[in-house]
């Protein structure tokens, strides 16, 4: 460690950062599977609405497979963060498969290249 904190401090070597543009990032889709968690859903919620990725490019699935308070929590918050974000809240019509099965059964309606899961 010390070896390279000495490299990097003492190196003429400059690193130059790769040309980066918005039309080159992926369509992601990221899948929030949640099961009566109320006092996470919400912290999860507000914190997915702050995420900095071209909204166009990007597509949220909340996987709420809750039978308790959560669930209205959760579409209440979905709703007011829709006015900024591609969100969606999915619901299934069973549990099989516990929270795998929630992942499953919404790729099925995923528009991202990408799919990141968040457990």
């Amino acid at each position: 460690m010390w070896t390279l904190w000495r490299f990097y401090k003492c190196s003429a070597v400059t690193i130059k950062a790769l040309p980066f543009t918005e039309d080159r990032l992926p369509r992601v889709t990221v899948q929030l599977p949640i099961f009566n968690e109320l006092y996470v859903a919400e912290r999860l919620l507000d914190a997915i609405a702050q995420v900095n990725y071209p909204a166009d490019k990007l597509e949220i699935q909340v996987l709420d497979d809750s039978t308790d308070e959560t669930r209205s929590l959760c579409q209440d918050k979905v709703n007011a963060i829709k006015t900024r974000l591609n969100i969606h809240y999915i619901q299934r019509p069973h549990r099989r498969g516990i929270k795998a099965g929630a992942l499953d059964y919404s790729l099925q309606q995923t528009t991202g290249e990408q799919i990141m899961n968040i457990d």
